[in-house]
């Protein structure tokens, strides 16, 4: 197995159990890392320490996954914000006899 992914604490550990990361494993890893993406997960480590070499191709993988990961974590955000704001809102207008609505 190339890639070997352990989670712990709300960790995912990735361990790059190659010699060699290229342009060969790059889109397995890319579909595995972006799957703990797509899941919303915040807390991913890659362990490259087997790794003797690592070439462009596979290095463009993380910088494009941590890009997502960053958009992700950007409208979780902002998902959350406009959560506190509707609940805010509506504590106000169960106690206020002023209605504010946002659509």
């Amino acid at each position: 197995m190339d890639f070997i992914r352990t989670e712990k604490n709300g960790v995912v550990l990735f361990q790059v159990a190659l010699s060699r990361a290229t342009v060969k494993e790059a889109k397995d890893f890319k579909d595995i890392l972006m799957e703990d993406i797509n899941l919303g997960k915040q807390n991913i480590v890659i362990d490259f320490s087997s790794c003797e070499f690592i070439d462009s191709t596979f290095l463009g993988v993380i910088v494009t996954s941590q890009k997502k990961a960053i958009e992700s974590l950007k409208q979780s955000n902002i998902k959350k914000y406009i959560e506190h704001i509707n609940n805010a809102l509506k504590k106000y207008n169960e106690t206020s006899n002023n209605n504010i609505n946002i659509n």
